[in-house]
């Protein structure tokens, strides 16, 4: 390794940094401390499928980590953005694997399989992650022919070993050189003739700007669009034919115009009006509206041992596997149970006992209302995978302090 000498500027040019550092702040990046460099010792590289639910782990590091992997169910993986999302533990046959690499994908935007280093740090039970750009091998096109370079890594072959042994045929045909074309419309230099306009002596203006020439004088043109298209029609010099209308005509061929369109908007605005309730009818109907909106938005919640109860029945909206769904959060629960600044839930979907489906999710809050929470995008996908049907009962039961976030579902008949 070289060893790079810093460079030294002049006091004019560190005040001019200063003064840019400060004025950009706001948009000033993060510089790798020691303490990063130390923690992205213990890594490992690994693929993360968009299409694959797991993420393998090599055996010696699973071995080397295996005391620190018993002691917890789950973890996290710290992006290049320092965002975060939570991945668990998960015994196979092959060996510990992390799940659910298609949550990882769509948390950092990965649409593809990308190669990643995961590298652990015990202390913060994280898995600091970078991405690893893709292999590309060259390609070299010799006569419409394709020749794959090979990728010899430097830190592993020397490089006098290298050797790419490609003897490159070129062939150049002389009769197959176009020869200049003296016929075609671009003569060569010495066949150019150049013509000169002649010009008056007695003036220094040419022939052709002669104003008082009688061809200079255009006749007068009318454009008429006759079946959607342009046509160019003479008149003649003698004004006998055209027909001069006076003021009042004017006037009142434009009120004639008036009237009609008037009559036009008239019709319209009789044929969009609908037709209009009657006052009592429709305080009866807001008041119904109303009563029946707080009957069916209201839930009875429970305080037990466990933490806080409540029962939902399932809807036909809401069961519809197509469309954006959303898991509303009691607000009571919001204003008792929940920070302000809780953001991550564990749900666990269960059914006779089984466990169908354990996800980590995200808790929105609606800029309207403070104490309004939901869950929006990965409530979706449990509708899809439990396979939550109209008529069916949910009931929920909420961990004090909420960590998880568990979900009976009982199928309707």
């Amino acid at each position: 390794m070289e060893n790079v000498q810093p460079r030294f500027k002049s006091n004019s040019t560190s005040k001019s940094t200063s003064r840019s550092s400060k004025s950009m702040g706001s948009f000033r990046i993060r510089m790798p401390t020691p303490e990063d460099i130390e923690k992205y010792k213990n890594k490992f590289v690994s693929v993360v499928d968009p299409k694959l639910e797991t993420i393998s782990i090599p055996d010696d590091f699973v071995n080397e980590w295996k005391t620190t992997f018993d002691k917890h169910n789950f973890a996290w993986i710290r992006g290049p953005n320092y965002r975060n999302v939570e991945v668990f533990y998960k015994q196979t046959d092959s060996g510990l694997v992390l799940t659910d690499s298609s949550v990882v994908s769509k948390y950092f935007g990965f649409v593809r399989p990308t190669r990643v280093t995961l590298s652990y740090v015990a202390a913060e039970n994280k898995f600091w992650m970078r991405i690893l750009p893709h292999k590309i091998v060259p390609q070299i096109n010799i006569n419409d022919t394709t020749v794959q370079q090979p990728n010899h890594d430097p830190a592993k072959t020397p490089a006098q070993n290298v050797e790419i042994d490609i003897v490159p045929q070129i062939n150049i045909n002389v009769t197959n050189v176009q020869q200049p074309n003296h016929d075609s419309a671009n003569p060569p230099a010495q066949n150019v003739q150049i013509e000169q306009l002649p010009v008056d002596n007695n003036t220094n203006m040419r022939a052709t700007h002669d104003r008082d020439h009688a061809s200079e004088i255009p006749p007068r043109m009318n454009l008429s669009n006759k079946e959607g298209r342009l046509s160019l029609k003479r008149k003649p010099l003698n004004g006998d034919n055209v027909i001069h209308e006076t003021s009042d005509q004017v006037s009142l061929r434009r009120s004639k115009r008036l009237i009609v369109a008037n009559n036009k908007i008239q019709i319209e605005k009789l044929t969009n009006t609908q037709p209009k309730l009657s006052s009592k009818r429709m305080k009866h109907q807001k008041f119904v509206r109303a009563s029946t909106k707080a009957m069916v938005s209201r839930i009875i919640i429970k305080k037990t041992e466990f933490g806080y109860e409540w029962t939902k029945l399932v809807t036909e909206a809401a069961a519809r596997k197509y469309g954006a769904k959303v898991l509303h959060i009691p607000n009571e629960i919001s204003k008792i149970v929940l920070k302000p600044k809780f953001a991550k839930i564990l749900i666990e979907v269960q059914m006779n006992g089984v466990t169908l489906l354990s996800i980590p999710c995200n808790v929105m809050t609606a800029k309207r209302y403070q104490f309004e929470r939901y869950i929006s995008k990965e409530w979706s996908k449990i509708i899809k995978k439990t396979n939550i049907e109209a008529g069916d009962k949910l009931m929920f039961k909420l961990q004090e302090p909420p960590a998880k976030l568990m979900i009976q579902l009982i199928k309707g008949k």
